[in-house]
């Protein structure tokens, strides 16, 4: 899992998607995984 929030929009994140992509950067340190290692990712958000 990742976590993260960058208070942008209460409705619509920032639309640099720097907030995502901490948050998938995030869940990649905590799986001890490699972007390599990836083959989906579901972004669904609700």
């Amino acid at each position: 899992y990742g976590m993260s929030g960058d208070a942008h929009h209460i409705t619509a994140p920032c639309e640099d998607g720097e907030g995502a992509a901490r948050c998938m950067v995030n869940a990649l340190r905590n799986s001890q995984s490699a972007l390599a290692d990836v083959d989906y990712i579901n972004a669904h958000g609700t």
